[in-house]
């Protein structure tokens, strides 16, 4: 990102924090529950996930 759009969007976000706050609110709050059906799914399609690698020991 270029320097006028970071601080474009850095003075327009302070200046409407509260505002920003309340839609990313908003946008987990609407995200939260597609969470597990989509885990779900993606242990259906693609199996449970490996045992992570220890290394040598």
């Amino acid at each position: 990102m270029n320097r006028a759009a970071h601080a474009l969007l850095h003075s327009t976000l302070r200046a409407r924090h509260r505002d920003f706050v309340r839609l990313t609110g908003w946008s987990l709050l609407q995200a939260v529950p597609t969470l597990p059906p989509g885990q779900l799914m993606a242990r259906a399609a693609f199996g449970p996930e490996p045992p992570p690698d220890r290394g040598p020991q």
